[in-house]
Parts: structure tokens; sequence; C-alpha cells
């Protein structure tokens, strides 16, 4: 039986702490670990699982957090029953800390939506033929946007009931919210230019901007009414949000190129003032722009090829999923690197494709594995 393999890290500073952990016992390819009452459960073939906090702990976060206690182990065991004998990869998790939705998007096309403020909601859909690789929600956080890279629509779910609400045709890449609630700006399927989408009217606006590359990420600062847009050919743009008259416009204030046309800008984020642009592409690069002008700031090193970014805004931290080739061999790695000094915390991940979320209210990471291997029910 196989099935790909979710796993999860708990606290961030426990993230950074992984390494001082010491081995108490080992049962075939199982560790577990302890230090500070803190248990790390481990698989010898497969390196990180799961991470469990003492029930004092646990209890003080739910306190703060509209997670329910039990979400994240029922989660972790869920992913490890295989539903066929393929397994069905995960490509892709988002998270909405407003409602409390984690949307997980799989190498099939289908996409669960995790309620995590109940211990056991799951509400599966098939969204897609192929993989549902592209998924964003709503301000509100009550809908969710889904698409495929090998599609040419974009669908518009409820996150509550999963009913399908609206397609979007003609649209393929990501969607981004912009400051004003109910317009959506998305990729177009010609994948290099985008059009606005009117969420209330659910209209697809006919004005369309072009982009100087195949669009791979957006990101808005509501504040500074900037949005930001990354390309697979290395390009970042930095447009201003208009109204004119009752309807919303674009106009470019700045554009760069700073990285070869196949090193894809894989994340975005503008800092809490709206004065910097962070920048994270493939060959695992991360810079700081002058988000007016896009002028650099500064640069931090590349240690892995990065496949998927997260940044964790108000912790000034961004984490990034990815790989090290070790002479010939692909080796999985997921790092926490501050944006503000550059410090990197890097740990094994199970795998070499994985995928990272994060879950603000716990200060934990999910880390998706993009692999197959022998289901393991590890303790608790």
């Amino acid at each position: 039986m196989r099935t790909c393999h979710i796993a999860l890290t708990c606290s961030l500073l426990l993230a950074c702490e992984l390494m001082g952990f010491c081995h108490l016992a080992r049962s075939g390819d199982l560790y577990r670990c302890e230090r500070g009452g803190e248990i790390l459960y481990s698989d010898h073939v497969c390196g990180l699982d799961a991470v469990t906090i003492p029930s004092e702990e646990r209890d003080r976060n739910v306190q703060t957090s509209a997670i329910h206690k039990e979400f994240l182990g029922r989660f972790i065991r869920d992913s490890k029953v295989a539903t066929g004998s393929v397994p069905d990869f995960v490509v892709s998790l988002t998270y909405n800390d407003k409602q409390g939705y984690l949307v997980v998007g799989h190498e099939s096309g289908g996409i669960d939506i995790w309620d995590t403020k109940e211990a056991r909601v799951k509400r599966q859909v098939k969204a897609h033929n192929y993989r549902a690789n592209l998924i964003s929600f709503t301000t509100d956080g009550n809908r969710f946007f889904s698409n495929s890279y090998f599609e040419e629509s974009t669908k518009l779910w409820s996150a509550t009931t999963g009913e399908l609400l609206f397609t979007i045709p003609k649209t393929r890449g990501p969607v981004c919210t912009t400051p004003d609630s109910n317009i959506y700006l998305i990729a177009t399927s010609e994948s290099s230019e985008v059009q606005f989408f009117d969420l209330a009217r659910k209209t697809l606006l006919p004005e369309t901007y072009p982009i100087g590359g195949v669009i791979h990420t957006m990101t808005t600062d509501n504040a500074s009414e900037q949005i930001a847009i990354g390309t697979a050919s290395g390009t970042i743009e930095v447009w201003k949000y208009l109204r004119v008259g009752h309807r919303p416009g674009l106009q470019k204030t700045a554009e760069a190129k700073p990285y070869a046309t196949g090193n894809w800008v894989v994340g975005l984020q503008f800092s809490s003032d709206g004065k910097h642009l962070y920048s994270v592409a493939a060959t695992g690069v991360i810079d700081e722009w002058d988000s007016t002008t896009l002028a650099k700031q500064q640069s931090f090193p590349a240690t892995i090829h990065v496949h998927s970014a997260t940044f964790l805004k108000h912790n000034s931290l961004v984490a990034l999923a990815g790989e090290v080739n070790n002479q010939g061999k692909h080796l999985g790695f997921v790092e926490l690197v501050s944006l503000a000094t550059g410090q990197v915390i890097k740990y094994r991940a199970n795998y070499n494709w994985p995928t990272v979320e994060y879950l603000p209210s716990l200060s934990s990471l999910v880390i998706a594995e993009y692999q197959s291997t022998q289901v393991r029910h590890l303790g608790e």
C-alpha cells in the first residue's frame, strides 16, 4: 500500500531546535526522540514524520486558536490512508486563517477541504482532470479559486459546502486579491496577461494587461495598492491598482529581470509597510527590493533549489521547500529563512518535492511530500 505523506512540524521554535533532539528508542525503522517534553516521531526511511507537543502546551494554543485540538492528529492519520494502488500526490496546500479552512490539491485533480475548527470535517471534490496545483482564497475566506496549468478554466468553490459556484473560462494561472474585496486579478489562458474578475457579478472584465512572461506568482499590498507579478522568465513587475470611474485598472510602475529565463519567480511578498518587496527564485536566491523602483536592497544566497515558498509575513520569515543535488542524488529539504538577517534553519524533508504551508494561529508548518512509501501509522 502506497500513498503521499504529509509531515507536520509544530511551532517555529521547535523547528529551530530539531537538530538538538536525541534518540531515545528505536523499533525497526521508527525512532522516538524527546527534548524538553517535546516528542518527535521519525521514520528512519522517510525522515521527519510528525511532531507533537505536550498536552499543556497544546491546550494553551487551543485557547488562542480556532483550530480544533484533535484536528492535527486526524489530519496526519488521514494522509497515511491510501485510497488506491497509485498514490495521489499532494501538489498544493493553502490555508485561510480567517475561517480556518485548509485546502489540499492533488495530482489527480481532486481537492480536500478541511475545516480545522472541527476534528473530522473533510470534504472532497473532483475539481479538475489534472493536478490542482493553484488554489487561492477569496478575501472573506469562505470561497476559493482553483485551477490547473493543464486546463483553461478557473473554478470558484464554496469552502463551507464544497459546491462549485462558478467556472471562469479562458483563464489559467494564479489568482490574487486586490484592494477591492470583490475584484480579483487572474491570469488568462494566454498565461502572459491578466484580467480582472468581478466576484459580485461573476464577470470577467474585458480589459487585459500584458505581462513579460508566463505568470507564476502574484501578491498584493492593500495599503499601498500595489500588485507584484513574477514570471517563469525571471521577471518581476509592480503595478499600481487604479479606480477609473467604477471600474478597476492597472498602471505599471516598475519592472526588472533579475533572473535568467527559466529561473522562475516562485514567491513574492510585500513588507508590512509596503515599502519593500521580497522575491524567491527557483534557484533559491532571496532578494529584497524597493517596491517603488525595484532597486535591489539586499540578497541572501541560495542553499536549495526551491519548489514552493510561503511567507510568514508577521514573523519576517519565509519557508522554502525544495531539494539539493548531492552528487546526483536529489535530497529534499525545508528551510526557514529570516528576512531580517538571512539566518537559515535547515532540516531534511522526506522526499525531494515537498510543498509547504503555514498555520499562523498554531505557529505551525505543514509539509506535503511528493512521494510514495509504505504506510506507517505512528503512535502519538
